[in-house]
């Protein structure tokens, strides 16, 4: 299993505010270089299945990763996953940073 680090990620305001869009929407950056959310998981592939990462318990789970926000949590990309049932197999398994792999 293949899988790659996608960085932590955390909630901030974008000063300036974008134009035209509402002032309730919520924003997340990447720690290491401030990339922004919405513009980094458009650049990413429903081929594989993201999960964000809380405590290195893997919670949110999906194909999709605009289907996640990954406030407070760390991004992992599990590649060559030919599982359908993406939430039953991953959902609360244990992520090991250090050697980069799901217990």
């Amino acid at each position: 299993m293949n899988i790659i680090d996608h960085g932590n990620w955390v909630a901030y305001v974008p000063n300036p505010w974008p134009e035209g869009i509402p002032r309730n929407v919520m924003f997340c950056r990447r720690v290491s270089d401030g990339a922004d959310w919405y513009k980094y998981q458009k650049q990413l592939t429903n081929n594989s299945v993201f999960c964000v990462v809380f405590d290195n318990v893997i919670q949110p789970v999906y194909r999709d990763p605009s289907m996640l926000f990954p406030q407070d949590g760390l991004v992992i990309e599990i590649l060559d996953s030919d599982t359908i049932e993406v939430i039953a197999a991953y959902a609360f398994k244990v992520y090991d940073p250090e050697t980069n792999t799901l217990v």
